[in-house]
């Protein structure tokens, strides 16, 4: 089984960067597994301020990542998991995805909402694209752009480069 692949753009190829900020995959319990690519917003501030976003991406992948490993042991000591479970569950870790970024923006001592919109806009905004997979199903799930591939077919999530973020 493949967990995890990449898709290098042009531009990233052009600027030898990465495709993605944050890479994750897991197997917690055996046939149940999770695979996460999440990319920053690479676009500047209005003001010019260079975007950081990978840190974002870096955090929240780190987040969604140990979110996903517990509730899929969790998972595989309950009852079968079908498809209403397992998108209740997914549900679940949009909603606590945006809890913590909400978190982590709370957290910081801002003096102006410029100055919090300035933070979650060159360090927050990132992609995420994901799959669970347990004996009884498998889904993939997203927020913003990106690809799905899936027995040779290859989906673009395409959002005319104005994704929606979770941030």
């Amino acid at each position: 089984m493949i967990s995890q692949a990449i898709v290098n753009g042009r531009t990233h190829r052009l600027m030898q960067q990465n495709s993605h900020d944050s890479v994750h995959s897991g197997s917690p319990q055996p046939g149940h597994a999770f695979g996460l690519v999440l990319d920053g917003c690479g676009s500047k501030y209005p003001d010019g301020t260079p975007s950081h976003n990978e840190v974002g991406a870096k955090l929240l992948g780190q987040f969604a990542a140990a979110w996903l490993k517990q509730q899929l042991a969790d998972a595989a000591q309950r009852a079968p998991m079908g498809e209403n479970e397992l998108g209740q569950m997914l549900a679940a870790l949009h909603q606590d995805c945006i809890a913590f970024l909400q978190t982590i923006n709370a957290a910081m001592p801002w003096q102006s909402s410029t100055d919090t919109a300035k933070f979650v806009s060159t360090h927050l905004l990132a992609t995420m694209v994901g799959f669970v997979v347990t004996p009884e199903t498998a889904v993939f799930f997203w927020q913003g752009d990106g690809f799905l591939a899936h027995n040779g077919h290859v989906t673009t999530l395409d959002s005319n480069n104005r994704p929606d973020y979770l941030a």
